[in-house]
């Protein structure tokens, strides 16, 4: 499977991790609930989505 979400029936979710998945879960409940959209709500969505995100300023640099 490697870590493909195998559904047939429904060609939006092909080829998308569960992952990704919950990293745009994450994403449209911020938009959505949060008092007020900001820069870092994709930031804080991919944390909130096990993504590793660097805190050095030269490694986000590099990114």
């Amino acid at each position: 499977m490697n870590g493909l979400i195998e559904n047939k029936k429904n060609p939006k979710t092909w080829g998308i991790t569960q992952q990704e998945m919950n990293f745009a879960d994450e994403y449209v409940m911020l938009y959505f609930h949060s008092p007020s959209i900001y820069a870092g709500m994709g930031v804080d969505a991919a944390k909130n989505a096990g993504y590793e995100i660097p805190v050095d300023d030269n490694k986000a640099d590099v990114l």
